[in-house]
């Protein structure tokens, strides 16, 4: 097992439930093995299934199967809405780097639909961060950057991060006048 743990457990348990659908111990603490101790799957599980997150029944083995609540599901949804698809942890660290790398005064609180985080330089210029939604098409990203053009600040670029590499080659450089360059974490 791995000494740095790239994603929190509970959040990744709610993804690997909500996409197969249910798991049992040995399917949950196998999806996740390089990083997470059996023993430390099932305490999570126990904790999750107290806070009503997930619930189990038992199988024709007798064995637990666990699957998502209605709580479990919406806790979900709401991370992959307000963080592009991404658990708060990774959101914060990409706008992190991105802010290190940008320099100026940066905020991602109270920024235009679609803009992930503002960057201000020192001249007053304004970039933009864009994440791409881990659900969204092509076609929606490019639509969401129009709309964030047409909007009322002034961009000198906007800096896009996307997680296909064949992807980033079909985005357009440029959407009027502004500059769509790839941010790569």
């Amino acid at each position: 097992m791995g000494k740095t743990k790239p994603y929190p457990l509970d959040w990744k348990i709610l993804q690997i439930l909500k996409e197969f659908r249910c798991a049992n111990i040995d399917g949950l603490s196998g999806a996740v093995r390089e990083h997470y101790s059996i023993d430390t799957v099932r305490k999570t599980v126990k904790k999750m299934e107290d806070n009503q997150l997930i619930y189990s029944v038992r199988d024709d083995n007798k064995r637990k199967v666990y699957a998502l609540t209605e709580k479990g599901r919406e806790y979900l949804n709401n991370i992959n809405i307000n963080f592009s698809g991404l658990d708060e942890v990774e959101y914060s660290n990409i706008c992190l780097q991105w802010s290190n790398f940008m320099g100026g005064k940066t905020n991602i609180n109270d920024v235009p639909d679609g803009i992930d985080a503002l960057n201000i330089n020192g001249d007053g210029e304004f970039t933009g961060l864009v994440i791409e939604n881990r659900n969204e098409s092509l076609k929606e990203l490019e639509s969401k950057l129009e709309n964030i053009v047409k909007g009322n600040i002034p961009f000198k670029k906007i800096y896009v991060v996307m997680f296909s590499t064949f992807r980033e080659n079909l985005l357009a450089n440029k959407i009027g006048e502004i500059e769509i360059e790839i941010f790569k974490v």
